[in-house]
């Protein structure tokens, strides 16, 4: 009855949220390709972003968006591709969720486009991660909404999406929504067969290229290769695909499950709680400083992810 209840209330909520369909949009003008000489220009346009290139410490520098996590320096820059990358079920896309829906409530413009989750479901797993609540109140769904509903937009399309007509929305969102990022959930969605490396190029290499027109960072969810098992941390060697998806993105994420913890305490064994239940691992950064990986602590009732194990957290409450 809880989860019929929790349903009702996302779908009378999540509506008042711009959803984007083939319905009430004419995409058709978005597809057509950007005249070649609005891309030739001066040096002299750039000077500028040059000097934020070249003094990025000076006191009105830019400042991207960055992981809420403590320790990870990644910053989503725009003209920029992000790959997340894991293994079936390790919280790839719950994680790009959470990220999304803190930047959307900071009032950064972004849009979600899954090609495997209905709105509602999108938008009830990001109000339950910026709650902390399994089952938050209306008045709490309400508020997020309200706070939100100039900020986070969803693309409702399931099922597999065109290169075209993806490329189309985006442009449409940048044009219209002023959207400062946009998530594709998931290349498999876009790109028919696993074995299309050609096709799987093609459409990064889209991605990439429309992040720099646009000055957009795009994330990109994608899966790995199930080869030696899920306790192994994977690389950015192991994604699935062609070898061109790492080699043409700016970033690379790889979000891993730590199963092995998990089937332990399933068994009834002691597990050792400090132990992370997840890394999130920066394989690449081609514009930053900084690569490394941090343990971050799943919470299953909200499924939020936090850098603090919250077990430890409890314990010293209680000892105070």
């Amino acid at each position: 009855m809880r989860w019929r209840h929790a349903d009702a209330i996302s779908k009378r909520k999540v509506g008042i949220m711009e959803i984007l369909t083939l319905d009430n949009i004419d995409f058709s003008e978005y597809e057509q390709e950007t005249d070649p000489k609005q891309k030739v220009r001066s040096i002299a346009a750039y000077t500028q972003e040059i000097i934020e290139e070249l003094t990025p410490d000076r006191a009105d520098a830019p400042r991207h968006p960055k992981m809420p996590f403590a320790n990870f320096w990644l910053y989503f820059a725009p003209g920029e591709v992000t790959v997340w990358a894991g293994f079936n079920g390790s919280g790839k896309s719950m994680l790009q969720g959470q990220v999304l829906a803190k930047l959307a409530e900071e009032g950064v413009k972004s849009c979600i486009a899954s090609a495997e989750m209905k709105p509602r479901k999108t938008a009830s797993r990001m109000i339950r991660q910026c709650t902390g609540k399994r089952w938050p109140q209306p008045a709490e769904v309400q508020a997020f909404v309200a706070k939100t509903e100039k900020s986070l937009y969803v693309y409702d399309q399931q099922g597999n999406i065109e290169g075209k007509k993806l490329r189309a929305v985006i442009r449409y969102c940048v044009d219209k929504l002023g959207i400062q990022h946009f998530a594709v959930d998931s290349l498999m969605k876009c790109v028919r067969g696993t074995d299309d490396y050609n096709g799987q190029k093609d459409f990064v290499d889209m991605l990439t290229v429309i992040a720099r027109d646009l000055n957009i960072h795009i994330h990109l969810v994608v899966h790995l290769k199930k080869g030696e098992g899920d306790e192994k941390v994977p690389t950015r060697m192991d994604i699935s695909g062609s070898g061109a998806i790492s080699d043409l993105v700016d970033n690379v994420l790889i979000c891993w499950r730590n199963k092995r913890k998990e089937r332990e305490r399933d068994a009834g064994k002691q597990v050792n709680e400090n132990d992370a239940d997840t890394l999130l691992i920066c394989d690449k950064s081609r514009n930053g400083d900084w690569e490394g990986r941090i343990p971050l602590w799943f919470d299953p009732d909200c499924q939020k992810f936090t850098d603090f194990n919250k077990n430890a957290r409890r314990g010293l409450a209680r000892a105070l």
